[in-house]
């Protein structure tokens, strides 16, 4: 299942730019809470600033990346979220099913 069906699926918002489906920073704890809740590995996320015009800019420093052997828990997920500057307006977030 592709994101943007799950996120439909979830009744979140979402914004395609390019090959991206990316996430509001305020939704982004909602979608850690989800992944987790339904049984997902959280693979990271890559962080961007979104502008009025619909350019993005990425934010490489703060993007997270983790190994389904080594997963973070939800609350340190939350916690990395959490610390990001205010500049990140969106994030692009990758996951796989465990099953």
């Amino acid at each position: 299942m592709k994101s943007s069906e799950l996120y439909e699926d979830w009744g979140l918002p979402y914004i395609i730019i390019g090959s991206g489906v990316l996430i509001a920073r305020e939704q982004a704890l909602r979608v850690i809470e989800l992944l987790y809740e339904k049984g997902f590995y959280f693979l990271g996320y890559d962080a961007f600033t979104v502008f009025p015009d619909g350019t993005r800019q990425p934010h490489m420093e703060f993007n997270a990346s983790f190994s389904r052997e080594r997963q973070i828990t939800s609350m340190e997920a939350i916690e990395t979220i959490n610390e990001d500057p205010s500049e990140i307006t969106h994030y692009e977030f990758y996951f796989r099913p465990q099953a």
